[in-house]
């Protein structure tokens, strides 16, 4: 056997063959880039899709927020005995109001019967009252913000003693007023004795 010599050469020259894989190699390198870009682009877009549901619903948050009705009661032992004032934004349309003294089933306060009963039972133990005033609210009753209701009052001014006998009955009665506001959520505003 005889050895045969081997001479491998490199040609560094750059022929068409050579040419044809160096251009293929960098376009394969381009479409890698250009995915990225595309996929850069995707989560972009999708950031921002995204960051507009969020601020859609903080908006219509605000929305909600700053047209809320906020029932609260205006009370005295001068002049109006009980209102019912709308403190927020929003109109406010009242679905129930009653009142329960302890031990005894509640009333409705939107029956002038009801409310005859809370008048009795706030000036229990006074002699002599006067001329008092009611005002009845139906179901549905709008009350505007900024707005109060007129529920009861009276003509005369109760001396210390008998303020002192309504601040005690009015700790035993539990005023309740339920109501929904522009957006159709239900609330309740509560009242307990004098604060």
């Amino acid at each position: 056997m005889k050895a045969e010599k081997i001479i491998l050469t490199v040609d560094r020259s750059f022929s068409g063959d050579n040419m044809a894989g160096s251009a293929a190699m960098a376009s394969s390198e381009a479409i890698a880039s250009s995915e990225l870009v595309a996929l850069v682009t995707l989560a972009v877009a999708l950031l921002a899709l995204i960051a507009s549901f969020y601020f859609g619903w903080l908006q219509r948050r605000h929305f909600q927020l700053s047209s809320k009705a906020m029932l609260d009661f205006t009370y005295s032992t001068h002049g109006a005995l009980l209102e019912l004032e709308n403190h927020g934004f929003g109109p406010a349309t009242l679905t129930k109001f009653t009142a329960k003294v302890d031990g005894e089933k509640p009333f409705d306060l939107m029956t002038s019967e009801g409310v005859d009963a809370y008048v009795r039972a706030l000036l229990r133990g006074i002699p002599v009252v006067g001329n008092h005033r009611v005002a009845t609210l139906s179901k549905n009753t709008i009350i505007g913000a900024g707005r109060k209701s007129l529920i009861i009052s009276v003509d005369r001014t109760f001396t210390g003693a008998e303020q002192q006998v309504i601040f005690a009955n009015f700790k035993t009665i539990n005023v309740r007023a339920k109501y929904t506001c522009i957006y159709g959520k239900e609330m309740t505003a509560n009242l307990r004795g004098f604060t």
